[in-house]
Parts: C-alpha cells; sequence; structure tokens
C-alpha cells in the first residue's frame, strides 16, 4: 500500500524518522551536502539547515515503511542555493517561487514510475496549489540528465568543491490537473 501525507513538522517522531532516513539515504557526504545541512553522526540524523516551520516536508510511505521524500522551502528563501554560492536572478525572488531542499529515496526498491507519480502528482500540484508556479532546486552532475529528461531547465552551472552543480528550474503550471 503506498500513503502520501505531508509530515506534521510539530511531532517529534515524524521528525525522527525523516532525518534519520536522510541521514542514511546517503553512502557518502559530499563537501557541499556538510555545508547546507546539520549533520549528526552519532545520532545518525541529518536536519536541514531550514527550520522545520518554513517547510514542506512531503512523505511516501510503501507498506508502512518510509519510502522518499521532498522537502520544500515554503519561505522564499533560496538557503541551500545561496550557501553554495549560486546569485539568484531577480525573477526567481518572487513570492511564486519555491525552493526545493531535497529529494531522496529512503528506500533503494522504490520503483521509479511510483517515485515519479509522488513527485509529480502529489507534491509539485500541491505546490502549485499552495499559489507556487515555479520550483528551483540544484543538482549534480549524476541526476542532471534525469531531470532534464522530466521537464527541468538548466539555469547556472558552477563548481563547488570541485563538484560541478546546476540551479534549475521547473515551471510548476506544467502540473495543472487536466
Amino acid at each position: 500500500m503506498i500513503e502520501k501525507t505531508i509530515l506534521n513538522n510539530e511531532k517529534e517522531d515524524d521528525i525522527f524518522l525523516f532525518e534519520r532516513a536522510l541521514y542514511l539515504a546517503f553512502d557518502k557526504i559530499s563537501e557541499v551536502q556538510k555545508k547546507i545541512w546539520i549533520i549528526d553522526n552519532d545520532r545518525r540524523r541529518i536536519k536541514p539547515m531550514e527550520t522545520y516551520d518554513s517547510l514542506i516536508i512531503y512523505r511516501m510511505k510503501v507498506n508502512d515503511e518510509e519510502a522518499a521524500y521532498l522537502v520544500a522551502n515554503k519561505d522564499g528563501k533560496a538557503i541551500q542555493q545561496e550557501k553554495m554560492g549560486f546569485q539568484l536572478p531577480k525573477r526567481l525572488k518572487s513570492d511564486d517561487v519555491c525552493f526545493g531542499v531535497v529529494l531522496f529515496k529512503a528506500m533503494k526498491s522504490v520503483d521509479s514510475i511510483e517515485m515519479l507519480k509522488f513527485v509529480n502528482e502529489y507534491c509539485y500540484r500541491d505546490l502549485l496549489s499552495r499559489g507556487y508556479k515555479t520550483y528551483i532546486g540544484s543538482t549534480t552532475e549524476k541526476f542532471k540528465k534525469m531531470y532534464e529528461m522530466v521537464g527541468w531547465k538548466m539555469c547556472m552551472e558552477q563548481s563547488i568543491d570541485g563538484e560541478k552543480r546546476w540551479l534549475m528550474e521547473l515551471d510548476l503550471t506544467r502540473f495543472k490537473k487536466k
């Protein structure tokens, strides 16, 4: 059974599951990730730099297990992107722009089609219903082609700590229900 929800940011148990899943999702933490996340190796948790009340945390569960998350900053602040050194064009500093914090699989066996449905049909449509028209994120070489294939536009390229990264933009209006 697949369940798609928005995490209750005030529920400690949910926050714990999210932070633990984020920690376990990455085999190796890059230098860039060390700049944009609060990493607690002793407790095996990763926390975003943003405050939880500024985040929308979308969660997908499969058979009651944490399967995937998409996290968006609803405060119009590009905290992660700016920490990476990206200079945002003025047009992206608007009330209808939302900034990506992280998208990850918490369960390696999550079907790619289910992951796309979760992101496109649940997360992006919800952001659109909240009045956001543009979603901004960043990616590495490893995922760049995949994002381009599903409609993301690469805006800016930058080398950060020896790693190529792209600032990218997605038009959320294409996810309107027909």
